[in-house]
């Protein structure tokens, strides 16, 4: 597993440009709020019928908390929700450090209605049908994304496999003002995450 470090901003300026300028990830939140969090609780998801391995966990996503990856600097696919459905996930890869591309494929699901407003980062065709969206990049020292719209306060699963393994993916969110809400261990893969206000 490539590591990636983050660093997190909530306050001042100063510390802000002293955390940018030494870390490769900046996580910026404007919501400061409470209540039920991966840290905290976790939320295990229903299980698929034949399906093995753990229970995806469902997370709630700050509103309007924003991400930053440097480029190259690092392995890790982010995800940002704003109000109204608003989406984006983008992911980066750790070129920089190792002279690797990472090839990745995610697949996104709305456990309810459609996805729509797909937009692509890289300018290339996206896959999708009205409930997933589907895309594979193979990227280096560039990051790479979608943003989509789905219901507002609705679930999204999420689903990423690295150079064919789905065990070498880290996801970042800020829950609770924090990077995942605090937890430190190994989220699920599949994960369903769920923005904290519609």
């Amino acid at each position: 597993m490539r590591p990636l470090s983050l660093t997190f901003s909530f306050a001042a300026a100063a510390l802000l440009a002293a955390l940018t300028a030494t870390t490769g990830c900046v996580i910026e939140s404007s919501s400061t709020s409470s209540g039920r969090g991966y840290g905290d609780v976790g939320t295990p998801a229903q299980t698929s019928p034949g399906r093995t391995g753990p229970s995806p966990v469902l997370v709630e996503v700050d509103t309007n908390a924003r991400l930053q990856a440097d480029p190259g600097a690092g392995v890790g696919v982010f995800v940002e929700y704003a109000a109204g459905g608003k989406w984006h996930v983008f992911w980066s890869c750790d070129t920089n450090h190792t002279q690797r591309t990472c090839d990745y494929q995610v697949k996104v699901r709305a456990a309810q209605g459609k996805l729509s407003g797909v937009t692509d980062e890289s300018g290339r065709p996206v896959a999708t049908t009205s409930g997933e969206i589907a895309v594979r990049r193979t990227i280096g020292q560039q990051n790479d994304g979608v943003r989509f719209s789905g219901e507002p306060g609705g679930v999204v699963t999420l689903e990423v496999t690295l150079d064919g393994r789905t065990d070498d993916v880290l996801f970042f969110f800020v829950q609770n003002g924090k990077q995942n809400g605090g937890y430190e261990g190994n989220l699920t893969n599949p994960i369903q995450l769920q923005g904290k206000s519609p």
